[in-house]
């Protein structure tokens, strides 16, 4: 998985001071697999914005805590309930 540096401050401004921090990029298949979902699946909750992902080039990427968050937490109007 790419690891990337987060560009620009809290506020998305470029410039800005950044923590030095790198965060894991999965890719959807990647993502696919780890959530035994279909790339349509991964595809469409990105699209809904429950799944938060970057696009680098031509590639649409999930950084791992987004990964992690549907894990623990769910996605959906159900989320986080018990």
């Amino acid at each position: 998985m790419p690891i990337v540096k987060p560009q620009g401050g809290p506020d998305g401004r470029k410039g800005a001071d950044v923590a030095d921090t790198q965060e894991r990029l999965a890719s959807v298949e990647e993502v696919s697999r780890r959530l035994s979902i279909s790339t349509f699946t991964t595809r469409r909750l990105i699209k809904a914005k429950q799944l938060r992902a970057v696009r680098v080039g031509k590639r649409v990427l999930v950084p791992q805590s987004a990964i992690e968050r549907v894990i623990t937490q769910g996605c959906g109007k159900h989320a986080g309930r018990e």
